[in-house]
């Protein structure tokens, strides 16, 4: 069995498994001042987040920034190691010493149960040549999170496991580098099927890009703590917004079959050809629309769902309509090709 197939075999019965267990656990976040969207990547806090910018980032697949994991964790060794490196320029050893130390420290905080898997994982490559067996790093990945099931954090938090796994393993399965994107691409739609979730692909290939930037802009996050850096980082809120605007044009609603297409493709190459294509299809509104949307009312009658009288206020918004009626509740109607969509505030 190739190292593809048995990732997703597994994230499939885990899903199964998990789908009763509660959310994912919320890691406690330090009490530092400094600006929303540092305090939201840094530490987790995401309460002076505006709604807009953190549907934003759903949309383009990047929530998972805002939970301290393996990406922020390398990317914080990295600039430990450039800021000491002229201290320790003739003696490295000590340096490796020091990010050895300073890796480690978050096993004993409370929470953060990516980094601490991220820290197994690390350790268990750095001293991977006293394993007396031939074992290459997604086999080494498959022991660790199962050495996690039986002593580590998954009692904790099922699903932060899974999301782990899903995603660790998307790279560690790779044949090459060169193949992440693609495969990071798949696993996101193979979430979507197992969810249910409607699948925006340019968004899905924004974040992919924006994911791997990440890595490079963290530090700047960081030292936004004591250097003003607000034209970065207004410029990097508009840019999402701006790019979740465009991403989310073209949506596709992938079912369970998308499931068993990826499981199929991962299995076999002679489908590989035509995988894509048969994705697509599959996931085509025209074929696979909710079956709770052909239940929903016309757009037209939009009028009927509530008395003429209650509505106190018509405003053509972009995509349909917003009503206001008298109890100043409002709901936003918007209009797609062959159903619409109704939320309401009250």
């Amino acid at each position: 069995m190739n190292s593809k197939l048995a990732l997703y075999l597994l994230a499939l019965i885990m899903f199964i498994l998990f789908q009763d267990s509660r959310g994912v656990y919320k890691s406690p976040s330090f009490q530092i001042d400094g600006p929303r969207l540092s305090k939201a990547y840094v530490l987790g806090d995401k309460s002076e987040l505006s709604r807009k910018l953190r549907e934003a980032h759903q949309k383009l697949n990047l929530a998972h920034l805002f939970t301290p994991s393996g990406l922020h964790f390398q990317a914080t060794l990295s600039l430990i190691y450039f800021f000491f490196l002229p201290l320790f320029w003739k003696k490295k050893a000590k340096l490796k010493l020091l990010l050895l130390v300073v890796g480690i420290l978050p096993l004993f905080w409370e929470g953060y149960l990516a980094i601490k898997r991220i820290i197994f994982l690390r350790l268990t490559f750095t001293f991977k040549k006293f394993i007396p067996f031939n074992l290459d790093h997604f086999q080494l990945f498959l022991i660790v999170f199962f050495l996690d099931v039986l002593f580590g954090t998954f009692s904790q938090s099922p699903w932060s496991y899974f999301y782990s796994f899903l995603f660790l393993g998307t790279l560690f399965s790779a044949k090459s580098m060169s193949s992440v994107p693609l495969l990071f691409f798949i696993t996101q739609l193979f979430l979507s099927g197992l969810t249910g979730a409607p699948f925006y692909p340019l968004a899905s290939i924004m974040g992919i890009i924006l994911s791997s930037l990440f890595f490079i802009l963290f530090p700047f996050f960081i030292l936004s703590f004591w250097i003003p850096m607000n034209l970065f980082l207004a410029s990097y809120e508009k840019l999402i917004l701006f790019l979740s605007k465009i991403g989310t044009i073209e949506v596709l609603y992938p079912s369970k079959m998308v499931v068993f297409l990826i499981l199929i493709n991962a299995s076999s190459f002679k489908i590989k050809k035509i995988f894509l294509f048969l994705l697509l299809l599959e996931s085509s509104p025209v074929f696979n629309l909710p079956y709770n949307d052909f239940q929903k009312k016309r757009p037209f009658d939009i009028d009927f769902l509530y008395p003429q009288s209650e509505i106190e206020k018509m405003k053509r918004v972009r995509k349909g309509y917003k009503l206001t009626y008298k109890d100043q509740s409002h709901c936003r109607h918007k209009l797609y090709n062959s159903f619409y969509e109704v939320r309401c505030q009250y």
